[in-house]
């Protein structure tokens, strides 16, 4: 019985293999790395690693932020600044109408009038059909983007 191998090696183009090398290489640095950090108001932002730039900032929550910041690693980006500065708003916008329902709800929990639990019972449904509308918005905007 042989033990030696049957296989022949393959030869490779090693000037080939180093061109290709290269071209992964500044690829993946053009493309840039995003990261989540928390800024000193306690919102959330997203900026490019390599230059230290911001790219989306103050945005209300980090579950928002890290898919923002996933799908900017993956090559999805937002097309311009202004697109950029309309999620932004639309995020902050959903945020305090959020907490504007929690503080509803707190209302109309602890009050006896009966008047100003009518009227906290109306703005928090006002405000929880804002959002829905907001998060359409947002959607669209969202459909933008390259996948």
């Amino acid at each position: 019985m042989d033990t030696r191998p049957t296989r022949s090696r393959q030869s490779y183009n090693k000037d080939r293999l180093v061109e290709q090398l290269e071209q992964i290489a500044t690829n993946v640095s053009k493309r840039g790395i995003f990261v989540v950090s928390k800024n000193a108001s306690g919102f959330y932002d997203i900026i490019n690693y390599v230059d230290k730039s911001l790219v989306i900032g103050n945005l209300p929550a980090q579950t928002v932020a890290n898919t923002f910041c996933e799908r900017y690693n993956k090559g999805a980006r937002l097309q311009d600044p202004a697109q950029t500065r309309r999620v932004a708003k639309i995020l902050l916008k959903v945020a305090k109408l959020s907490s504007d329902c929690m503080y509803y709800t707190h209302t109309q929990s602890i009050t006896t009038d009966n008047d100003k639990a009518e009227i906290a019972g109306m703005r928090k449904h006002d405000a929880r059909i804002h959002i829905v509308y907001l998060c359409d918005e947002l959607n669209r905007e969202l459909a933008k983007l390259p996948s």
